[in-house]
């Protein structure tokens, strides 16, 4: 008969293990999928996000090194030159 660990008395410890128990298991079904169904959905799943929701830091450098001006850049252009 397997004796069953104690569990910790910590509220942290428990979270974590649970967490760590999610991430393993998202992990074996990510990769059974992949054999399964030559299917990536983890992968997959993080492309579609970062098509659909844009990063408005990554968004701002893109604008600056293509040239193009925004309504927030022209309107910070406008506020210096008000102040000067």
């Amino acid at each position: 008969m397997d004796s069953i660990a104690e569990p910790c008395s910590h509220k942290h410890c428990d979270s974590s293990m649970m967490k760590n128990k999610l991430y393993r298991w998202a992990d074996q079904l990510d990769i059974w999928i992949t054999k399964k169904f030559n299917v990536r959905p983890k992968q997959r799943y993080l492309e579609i996000e970062m098509d659909l929701y844009e990063d408005p830091r990554m968004k701002d450098a893109m604008d600056q090194a293509l040239g193009i001006e925004t309504e927030k850049t022209k309107n910070e252009q406008r506020n210096k030159k008000i102040k000067k």
